[in-house]
């Protein structure tokens, strides 16, 4: 399964998540979001606050095709520079 991961090589490095923003602007709860996607309530919590390691790439494209979205749109990758 291929997963979509926050760290990247060891690095502070990963994918993140805008879904507490589109959520928000569309007025739509995590409940309605972890109804649409068929993803567990607590996962999705996990997804949305950036806590969970990885998320597979099946469950990123669950997320935005419930919101209507490109995955792109949901998910993007960020570098950290080290301190």
């Amino acid at each position: 399964m291929l997963y979509l991961t926050t760290v990247v090589g060891g690095k502070n490095n990963g994918v993140r998540n805008r879904i507490y923003k589109i959520l928000t602007d569309k007025g739509i709860s995590q409940a309605e979001l972890a109804r649409r996607s068929q993803i567990n309530r607590f996962q999705l919590n996990k997804i949305i606050n950036n806590k969970k390691r990885g998320v597979s790439l099946k469950t990123a494209f669950k997320i935005a095709k419930a919101l209507n979205m490109k995955i792109e749109e949901v998910f993007f990758f960020e570098e950290k520079e080290e301190t």
